[in-house]
């Protein structure tokens, strides 16, 4: 690869527009939120994403992640959640240049599958955690595709969150990541954890590329 790994932080362009729809069953009790046992839980991650690198094309991809919960007990709930994301891109190439040297346009769409759990330890600490599979639906025409961070045979990894509320209106929180497929140089933001808001790159992350 010609150009080094932080001149493509530098060009990476990133625009994101994601909204989240949410029913949580819960009930306040004291300085702390407790689960209504029995209860089902349920939401909707829609979001878009478009993304320009230099040299390298441009990309949009569109995803939809339902998910659902159950509450356990008060304490204790788990989740399972799916996937579906689609990109487009536009006048791309790929990282190895001399091996595809025209620009491409195509489009390929990733699935994916997420297991979560939460448990609140005391009033002020709450452990949730999430693992996750993301499979290829279609395949990717263009080979080392920028704007696809998952490994032609899939990808997994786990995710473990710590909160610790200081006060009601303050918290500190603590995440670990492992993942192996991932692309560690790309920040797409596509698919997303429904369970994890945000990139797939959270917090402190251990990631084996697994290529």
């Amino acid at each position: 690869m010609k150009r080094p790994a932080a001149a493509i932080f530098l060009l990476l362009i990133t625009i994101s527009l994601c909204s989240q729809t949410l029913m949580v069953d819960s009930v306040f009790t004291g300085s702390q939120h407790l689960l209504q046992p029995g209860k089902f839980n349920y939401g909707l991650n829609l979001g878009s994403e478009f993304a320009s690198i230099k040299g390298f094309g441009s990309e949009i991809t569109t995803q939809v992640s339902p998910h659902f919960s159950y509450n356990v007990s008060k304490r204790f709930s788990v989740g399972i959640g799916i996937g579906m994301g689609t990109t487009h891109y536009i006048n791309a190439r790929s990282w190895f240049q001399n091996e595809q040297p025209a620009a491409s346009n195509g489009s390929f769409t990733t699935g994916s599958i997420y297991v979560s759990g939460q448990y609140l330890v005391s009033d002020r600490i709450t452990l949730s955690g999430s693992a996750f599979k993301i499979f290829p639906v279609t395949k990717d025409p263009l080979p080392f595709n920028p704007f696809n961070p998952v490994s032609r045979n899939g990808a997994q990894g786990a995710n473990l969150n710590i909160d610790y509320k200081i006060s009601d209106h303050f918290h500190i929180q603590a995440n670990f990541r492992y993942s192996q497929g991932l692309s560690p140089f790309n920040l797409h933001s596509g698919y997303n954890d429904p369970f994890q808001p945000g990139s797939l790159v959270p917090g402190f992350s251990n990631n084996n590329s697994g290529w």
